[in-house]
């Protein structure tokens, strides 16, 4: 699971500098870059422990935060798609559905965080549980 955490944390942020350069999407990638990173060692660290943990609430966690993400930077790539945004009424539209979609990727990826803090919890618990 730490594998899988680390390379992912590898990949999303050189692609998002690659893709749109000094931008908010770059500076996003890379801040979920150190957070998939961050996820890495501490399921790496709870397998070196020999802790058990969850192996569904983890996969359930990554893939939250991974719809999470691809729904916060979907936006950024529409939006950089259109050559000039003018003020009309279509893109007023459309920056409102882009923000609906944005506001739903926070949502799934404070869900997949409250999964991984249900899981260390319940790690934690089955830990005490077996060492008394």
């Amino acid at each position: 699971m730490a594998l899988l955490w680390l390379v992912s944390a590898v990949t999303i942020g050189p692609i998002s500098w690659i893709i749109a350069p000094a931008s908010a999407l770059a500076h996003y990638g890379l801040s979920v870059a150190g957070l998939f990173a961050t996820f890495a060692v501490v399921y790496f660290i709870l397998e070196r422990a020999r802790l058990r943990f969850s192996r569904v609430g983890a996969w359930v966690h990554f893939g939250l935060m991974t719809l999470g993400t691809v729904l916060i930077t979907g936006p950024y790539f529409v939006l950089n798609t259109i050559p000039v945004p003018t003020a009309g009424p279509e893109m007023i539209a459309l920056y409102r559905t882009l923000s609906t979609i944005t506001t739903f990727g926070y949502g799934f990826s404070l869900l997949g965080l409250a999964v991984f803090i249900g899981a260390l919890v319940h790690t934690a618990w089955i830990a005490v549980r077996t060492r008394t």
